[in-house]
């Protein structure tokens, strides 16, 4: 950023010295031309800049997460993924329709459906095979972004989901043996209520 202001010094200067050669219209002239450049030069690079800032890689992937952008069309522009944990390259799904892993007519394909032509955010897990064909489970996040295209992140919640289904299968089983346990123990008080409501044997009720 210095060198910029000491170049945009030193050619100011030489503006300012050149109505000793030459009209102030023609000084003024180029100080409008150096102004308007310096304005362009200033836009290109905060552009140049925002687009680094958009880049998927720009930031560390997390253990388990992945990265990917969706044009308008429903292809995918950009990847990034952790090679070593899914044996799958960044970049390798470009080129190709987000309905290769969203088939049309499934939850999943409605949500990317409502990202890029509703323009609305949304979460929500994918279940598939990695490459030893066990099920893993993904919690997947698409936000459109103001160019048309939807940025897409998920993050492996295997581990989760399972806790969370084992802890519900032992809730169901718990449950289900209260159940049981209540409909004995009510049988048992059943008949304990009429073995004492019962006259004894060779004794007839009042």
């Amino acid at each position: 950023m210095d060198d910029r202001l000491h170049a945009f010094a030193a050619a100011l200067g030489a503006i300012l010295a050149l109505p000793v050669f030459t009209s102030w219209g023609q000084a003024v002239s180029l100080g409008l031309l150096l102004v308007l450049g310096l304005v362009a030069a200033y836009f290109y690079q905060h552009r140049a800049d925002a687009a680094d800032a958009l880049a998927l890689d720009v930031q560390p992937l997390l253990p388990g997460e992945a990265r990917w952008l969706v044009s308008r069309d429903g292809l995918v522009l950009d990847s990034c993924t952790h090679e070593d944990e899914t044996g799958i390259a960044s970049g390798w799904a470009v080129g190709h329709p987000i309905a290769a892993w969203a088939p049309p007519g499934t939850p999943e394909a409605e949500h990317y459906r409502r990202a890029i032509e509703d323009r609305l955010a949304a979460t929500f897990e994918a279940r598939y095979l990695d490459a030893e064909k066990l099920e893993r489970v993904a919690r997947v996040a698409l936000q459109p972004r103001s160019d048309g295209t939807v940025y897409c992140e998920s993050w492996d919640v295997t581990g989760y989901v399972r806790r969370a289904e084992a802890a519900e299968d032992r809730a169901t089983t718990a449950e289900g043996r209260v159940d049981r346990l209540m409909r004995y123990a009510s049988e048992e008080a059943e008949r304990l209520f009429n073995d004492n409501a019962a006259p004894p044997a060779g004794r007839s009720a009042p």
